[in-house]
């Protein structure tokens, strides 16, 4: 290979083969790095979609539902309608329940479905919510929502996920908590299996002397996940620095090429040897030094 004349460019060491290869491998990195940004962002967007399901078209319960077995996003929320009989020894009264800035209590109960392959499972259901927990109105409540117990009837309700346990429920003796876990511990006669989640019923048994709970579709969620989105900017960092690496490495390469060029430029013909002084040198390590040249110095 010829001998370099001018000082290269950057482009020029860059089509270097060493060089080509190595950039291959930084935008290999750098496409890992920008499929790991990407993934983080579809996170992102997907937990902040809102839910766009029909949740207000009532559906067979059956068809979204199955008992025994964990409650789906597709079921949670959902207006359901189910054929059951209601179990008049099963109700209890939950406190602590709160609608619209009101504090009172919920009257539940369990029903026992009667058609399809669900046939023979349980329900956990709400049917009344009783303002300030008055002993009348719960008593009220009850005899209302007994008005179904012991016949097949069709209830519609939004079905919800079942709530766990709160610290009051073990402390106070008092159930606060709809949790179908709990609850099958109350029921009289009871044999599995179960639905994870329990209804809210929207037709209660006389809507004109008892508060019915209100029941409201799900939320939606319109906000990013902004975690998500700054491990996303991360990974686009990294990428990006995966291209400087590979920048700063041609560019000192190039300015070793160039060092090198201006070392090999240097003229012996314009080296005065008059202004060198030879009692500086050091013979002993410095054998290059011409004898006859010597002489001639001392005469």
């Amino acid at each position: 290979m010829e001998a370099m004349t001018t000082a290269p460019t950057f482009w020029q060491v860059a089509k270097r083969p060493q060089w080509i290869g190595i950039l291959a491998a930084c935008l290999a990195v750098a496409a890992i790095f920008g499929i790991l940004a990407n993934w983080q962002t579809a996170r992102a967007v997907e937990g902040g979609q809102g839910d766009d399901r029909d949740t207000e078209t009532p559906v067979a319960l059956d068809s979204v539902a199955v008992p025994g077995e964990p409650l789906t996003s597709e079921a949670g929320g959902r207006i359901v309608t189910v054929t059951a009989t209601v179990q008049p020894d099963d109700f209890i009264v939950l406190n602590g329940r709160k609608q619209e800035g009101a504090e009172g209590c919920w009257v539940v109960g369990r029903a026992i479905v009667e058609q399809g392959e669900s046939k023979g499972a349980s329900l956990a259901f709400a049917s009344h919510f009783v303002d300030d927990c008055d002993e009348g109105e719960i008593d009220a409540a009850l005899n209302e929502a007994g008005a179904y117990a012991g016949s097949s009837a069709d209830l519609v309700g939004r079905y919800m996920p079942s709530e766990s346990p709160t610290i009051g429920d073990f402390e106070t003796g008092e159930s606060r908590a709809m949790s179908v876990a709990d609850l099958i511990n109350t029921w009289s006669d009871y044999e599995p299996p179960v639905y994870a989640g329990y209804l809210l019923l929207h037709d209660p048994a006389d809507p004109q002397t008892s508060l019915s709970i209100h029941s409201e579709r799900p939320v939606t969620r319109t906000d990013l996940n902004w975690l998500n989105v700054f491990y996303a900017a991360e990974w686009l960092l990294f990428g990006g620095f995966a291209l400087y690496l590979w920048y700063r490495l041609v560019k000192d390469a190039r300015d070793q090429d160039i060092e090198a060029l201006d070392d090999d430029d240097i003229d012996l013909d314009d080296i005065d040897l008059d202004d060198i002084d030879l009692d500086d040198i050091d013979t002993g390590e410095l054998d290059l030094i011409d004898p006859d040249y010597e002489e001639q110095q001392r005469r």
